[in-house]
């Protein structure tokens, strides 16, 4: 079986050693191709097709993945940075980059069961490494300014990180990128997103394109500037970008090394790009909700040690965590550079934190420029590894800093770190909050969610595994013990008997139970609003689940307060 694929042409002309040298955009030439189903599955397919336990990762990436002018695939790597192929377009040039929604669950996939979300505008950055003069490369970013709703695409769609090990001859890899359908299920499909996997094959030193890699994985022109991803060794993190392939179409591809591109435009030497850094910096994008971890240099440079602090970030009993000392007095040890919170709002947090000794404690706060006094909360672990939470609310200052500290005498170390605000709503709409949210079974996360296109949510796809006993799980949502709350959530029916159960339930990661409720829908396609109140148990560690009998479920609008 085949599907029809069209290759576009549209990127600016490339040296000639390049197969997939192509006119200028203005003619929109298109040649018909087959590309395999082997070799390049649709995002339809690859949802009902693949079953390798790294699937969620794989579709959360594919959210960041976008179309540049129509021509080009590229994808986000900040809240407003776009990595794309260099040939695809050099200084002054401009144009919009846009993401595609779609409907994975439709009961027959194709063009109804996709859309195309707004045009955000875009301009080349002088970040770019082209030709011998740059010291050989294919990848340039773009600048993508906020959508019509004022959040960062980056944030919306989520963003990819480059991956800090280089490639090697055999490791796994695999593509998300762009092209027009021909025929997929006796449908045309104008644009898609498609994933192809392989290995490196080959590496080599192009005297225009720099470092390079051959891979083995399918493509065609519309795939210029897409990104190649790592498998496991490299985290799922960036290690190449589409330069080059047989033309018009086939099953190898080769890549310039995002390591390269990084030591091209890296003042700190440490593995992050300085644009990535300085988007992060200048523009402090307002999130609702944040989770940061210290298992990638990206996340690392997000913190900074106050001096004579005593704080610093390493590995810890096999994990990277922070690390908060003190000696005679409190000392704040490590502040978040970029995170931005609002004035006179409330905020839940969660830590999994422990101490080098019994009596070792700890604090997290939100430091104000001036006003009244800094809102903390102080942790006393324990030598194991503990979750604990907390809540304070910020005072007039309208810039308060993230502080990871340590009281006199303490040395604390804290990993996943997460805080969010209490007004706002777990609406699966950022990558951040999507990052966190467990799926088990067919369950998983949609950009075609409960107000159809373009919204993001969660899909609970029942029977959930028996070994889990929900299909969709949040241990970051930060319930502190024996607290009362009031959970309210959107539910929609897709498919299945709407007579069989819905599940909600509030537990801790052993399964212990603090309130469950369960409810049924009346008809195909309902949409209901549910209210649910808990009192927690005395456990720190509490999730919530999603779950249900043969149905499956859109959710979304999870709202959280404390009474």
């Amino acid at each position: 079986m085949t599907v029809t694929v069209a290759a576009v042409a549209g990127a600016l002309p490339v040296p000639t050693d390049a197969a997939w040298a192509v006119p200028d955009p203005g003619t929109r030439g298109r040649t018909e191709i087959q590309v395999p189903v082997d070799g390049a599955r649709t995002m339809f397919e690859f949802h009902r097709g693949y079953t390798g336990a790294d699937k969620q990762v794989r579709q959360l990436n594919s959210h960041a993945v976008g179309w540049l002018n129509g021509n080009c695939t590229g994808a986000m790597v900040s809240p407003h940075l776009f990595m794309t192929a260099a040939h695809c377009g050099g200084p002054g040039w401009s144009g919009s980059v846009r993401f595609l929604s779609l409907d994975e669950d439709a009961a027959r996939p194709g063009p109804a069961a996709q859309q195309w979300g707004p045009a955000y505008h875009a301009r080349v950055l002088p970040w770019q490494s082209f030709g011998t003069a740059t010291g050989g490369g294919d990848t340039v970013l773009w600048q993508v300014s906020n959508g019509p709703d004022g959040v960062a695409p980056g944030v919306r769609h989520g963003m990819v990180e480059l991956s800090e090990t280089e490639v090697a001859v055999g490791d796994e890899a695999y593509s998300l990128w762009g092209n027009p359908v021909e025929r997929y299920d006796g449908q045309r499909l104008d644009w898609t997103i498609l994933h192809s996997a392989g290995r490196a094959t080959a590496r080599q030193v192009v005297d225009w394109r720099g470092p390079t890699t051959d891979y083995s994985i399918y493509g065609a022109p519309g795939g210029s500037g897409s990104p190649i991803f790592g498998g496991a060794k490299h985290g799922h993190r960036v290690i190449g970008v589409t330069s080059c392939g047989p033309s018009p179409e086939g099953g190898s591809r080769c890549a310039a090394d995002t390591t390269h591109f990084v030591r091209q435009h890296d003042a700190e030497r440490n593995a992050v790009l300085d644009a990535i850094e300085y988007d992060w910096l200048l523009t402090e994008p307002t999130m609702p909700f944040r989770l940061d971890q210290f298992d990638t240099a990206p996340k690392r440079a997000q913190w900074v040690p106050f001096p004579n602090g005593g704080g610093s970030i390493g590995t810890e009993s096999g994990t990277w965590a922070a690390k908060a000392t003190a000696t005679t007095a409190p000392a704040d040890s490590l502040w978040h550079r970029t995170a931005r919170f609002l004035p006179r709002t409330t905020y839940r947090f969660s830590a999994v934190v422990r101490g080098t000794t019994a009596g070792a404690s700890g604090f997290v706060k939100l430091r104000g420029d001036g006003g009244p006094a800094d809102p903390s909360v102080t942790l006393t672990p324990g030598t194991a590894w503990a979750r604990v939470t907390g809540r304070f609310t910020t005072g007039d200052s309208p810039n308060h800093r993230f502080v990871l500290g340590a009281n006199a005498g303490s040395t604390v170390f804290f990993r996943d770190v997460a805080i969010t605000q209490e007004s706002a709503a777990f609406t699966f709409d950022s990558g951040e909050e999507r990052r966190t949210w467990e799926t088990a079974g067919s369950s998983h996360l949609t950009s075609w969610g409960v107000a159809d296109a373009h919204d993001f949510s969660g899909v609970v796809a029942g029977p959930v595994p028996a070994t889990t006993g929900w299909g969709l799980r949040n241990r970051y949502v930060a319930l502190r013990p024996h607290r009362t709350y009031e959970l309210t959530f959107t539910a929609r029916h897709v498919t299945g008997a709407p007579d069989q159960a819905g599940t909600f339930a509030v537990q801790d990661l052993g399964g212990v139970v603090a309130g469950r409720h369960s409810w049924a829908f009346t008809s195909a396609g309902q949409r209901l609003d549910r209210r649910v109140v808990v009192t927690t148990t005395g456990h720190a560690g509490h999730t919530v689940v999603f779950g249900g009998g043969a149905l499956t479920y859109l959710v979304d609008n999870l709202r959280i307060r404390e009474l």
